[in-house]
C-alpha cells in the first residue's frame, strides 16, 4: 500500500475543513464588523 493512496484524501478532507472554518470565521468577524457600518453600507468612523 502506497501512503501517497491514504494521504491524499486526508490532505483533501483538512483542506476542505479548513476552508469551512474560513468562511465561518469570516463571516462572524463581518457579523462583530456589522456595527462600524450603517445600513447604506457607508463606513461609519466610531
Amino acid at each position: 500500500m502506497q501512503i501517497r493512496n491514504v494521504w491524499l484524501p486526508w490532505q483533501n478532507r483538512q483542506i476542505e475543513f479548513a476552508k469551512k472554518e474560513i468562511v465561518k470565521n469570516h463571516s462572524n468577524w463581518l457579523k462583530s464588523r456589522s456595527d462600524v457600518y450603517d445600513e447604506s453600507g457607508a463606513q461609519i468612523y466610531c
